[in-house]
């Protein structure tokens, strides 16, 4: 599947803003970092403002839930969901995305959104193929979305599959330099999708961001990305 094709649907989402008092520090670069991240998927991937949809700022874990729903149910070819922030991992190791009323880093969880949310509205959506791209701090902990029970095999064998690429593995930190207009990781994607790969093929798939992500962060002193896939989701 093609990220342009018809019937994709994108949600970039990002939280850099949480309350006065919160353990969580504020992330100056996720603004700047959302707003470009949908410019080049609209420039280089060949997205339509539909697909795209606008990006979830700094939302509510109500809002955030609802915008992935939404476009879960939405999406016929590809879902891809994108999303910058901080990863914070529960008492019982489940990792949670922050949302801006996020305050504490295990109490109050109630107001971030759990992983788990995001497989469950992953899993019930008609697209053939699902992106999850998750720029935040221990994001190697997600999993590959499950598929419905009641999909019949000769339609899963029609699917392209799943994909989770992870800015870091699942004890590791994601990074954001101060200064720097973009987080460490989203930056090194934007750069691949405007440029290329010198060393890649042609046509620029996710597994190729992967593998150049994997060559380039960790020469800069970045954490490795990691990535889970399901069938063929990584051409």
């Amino acid at each position: 599947m093609i990220l342009g094709s018809g019937g994709s649907r994108v949600l970039i989402a990002g939280t850099g803003s949480h309350p006065d008092g919160s353990t969580l520090p504020d992330v100056p670069a996720v603004a700047a970092t959302v707003a470009e991240l949908r410019r080049v998927f609209a420039e280089r991937c060949g997205l339509t403002d539909r697909q795209l949809g606008e990006p979830v700022l700094d939302p509510t874990h109500t809002e955030f839930g609802d915008a992935l729903s939404q476009a879960a149910s939405e999406a016929e070819g590809v879902l891809l969901f994108y999303y910058v922030g901080h990863g914070i991992v529960s008492p019982s190791n489940e990792l949670f995305l922050a949302t801006r009323e996020t305050d504490h880093h295990t109490e109050r969880l109630h107001r971030a959104l759990p992983y788990s949310i995001v497989e469950q509205a992953i899993s019930r959506t008609a697209a053939r193929t699902v992106v999850v791209v998750l720029d935040c701090c221990f994001a190697g902990r997600a999993e590959l979305p499950a598929r419905p029970a009641a999909v019949a095999a000769v339609e899963l064998a029609a699917r392209g599959g799943a994909y989770v690429l992870a800015a870091a593995s699942g004890e590791e930190r994601a990074l954001a330099v101060p200064g720097e207009p973009y987080t460490a990781f989203s930056a090194a994607l934007i750069t691949v999708l405007r440029e290329g790969d010198p060393a890649g093929l042609p046509d620029l798939t996710i597994e190729g961001v992967y593998r150049y992500l994997r060559r380039t962060l960790p020469a800069q002193g970045l954490p490795a990305p990691s990535r889970r896939l399901a069938e063929r989701a990584d051409d």
